[in-house]
């Protein structure tokens, strides 16, 4: 496979780089986005993590093979996936509340590592698991919003 960095350490990685870059003197976007932003990764997270269990089928980013049921119900029917764009909506979070005007380039870093080491690679099984399903699936729901 080619996954290098499981997302979530990616996601630890990529929050302690926004933590340490230059951050902005004057606050260009009010913290209360930071929160909205958190708000909406939980619900978001917890509405991926949710449909896994409803269908009763694993989904663990480190070996998409586990997976015994095509999820596209729920936050499925808008997004391919809602676990990974969970993650940029934290990041963001996070990135608003530093006020890092350098967190835009690392959470496109993020999005661009997960999309070529993690989705790719994933879709990739879930075509050879699920055939025409998945990629009827692909030609509806876009990757990530």
């Amino acid at each position: 496979m080619e996954l290098k960095l499981p997302p979530p350490l990616l996601f630890i990685l990529s929050a302690i780089l926004i933590y340490f870059l230059p951050q902005a003197e004057v606050y260009f976007i009010p913290k209360a986005f930071g929160y909205l932003f958190l708000l909406l990764s939980a619900i978001v997270g917890l509405m991926s993590v949710y449909a896994f269990f409803k269908e009763k089928t694993a989904f663990t980013p480190l070996d998409p093979t586990q997976t015994n049921k095509l999820v596209v119900q729920g936050i499925y029917r808008v997004s391919r996936n809602p676990m990974y764009l969970s993650l940029v909506l934290a990041l963001m979070a996070w990135g608003i509340w530093l006020n890092s005007y350098f967190a835009i380039l690392v959470i496109a870093g993020f999005m661009w590592y997960v999309d070529r080491f993690q989705i790719i690679p994933e879709e990739r099984v879930l075509v050879q698991k699920f055939g025409k399903d998945f990629t009827d699936y692909q030609t509806k729901v876009r990757k990530w919003l």
